[in-house]
């Protein structure tokens, strides 16, 4: 258990039980599913990374499963992803992290890049959006437990994108207005999964 300092918040409520367990029995399997974010970029990518840290404590098995470019829809129960690429894996995976929504922003963002009007009623669907997004995640971390019950899953929030300079330039002037919508939605999600149960 980890007590947080007074001047720091915890933005989770997460109480792992098999990681734990597997550090004490010398050998954590990690499975990572999702988009681009865990296969693309400067190396080491994060599951590696994670896998690094965790060596300090453990031998390390790290499968990196995830799928440049897709959705949550691509990994719901019952479609090709989550039952022949994910179900294999989950019955000796001690956790499972997910990381995934940005190409599902992406999508909803659309082709609304320089229209104006278009833009401002994303944003303004924006917290509807995501709570649509959140109960798509939701279903693939239920069907995860329903089949693997001991399994831990991470699911991973995203970096506020829409303070980047990429997204600078593609907004101009309403630049502020999209990084506040970004950081409403971090609220909104961290809310949402500190909140959520497995149902």
């Amino acid at each position: 258990e980890v007590e947080a300092p007074e001047d720091c918040e915890c933005t989770s409520s997460n109480s792992p039980s098999r990681f734990p367990q597997a550090v004490r029995e010398g050998h954590v399997t990690i499975v990572t599913i999702g988009d681009s974010v865990p296969k693309v970029g400067p190396k080491p990518l994060f599951p590696a990374r994670l896998a690094k840290l965790v060596e300090g404590v453990a031998t390390v098995e790290n499968r990196n499963i995830a799928v440049s470019g897709t959705m949550t829809k691509h990994w719901q129960p019952g479609g090709n992803l989550f039952e022949n690429v994910l179900t294999p894996e989950l019955e000796d995976a001690d956790v499972v992290v997910i990381s995934i929504g940005g190409n599902d922003v992406m999508s909803y963002i659309g082709g609304s890049m320089g229209n104006t009007y278009q833009m401002l009623q994303k944003v303004e669907g924006l917290d509807e959006y995501t709570t649509e997004l959140h109960n798509s995640v939701a279903t693939i971390i239920n069907e995860i437990y329903a089949r693997a019950p001991d399994v831990d899953v991470v699911f991973t929030l995203y970096v506020n994108y829409a303070k980047a300079s990429y997204w600078g330039n593609q907004v101009g002037p309403y630049k502020d207005l999209f990084a506040a919508a970004g950081h409403n939605a971090l609220v909104k999600a961290r809310g949402y999964w500190r909140a959520w149960t497995v149902c």
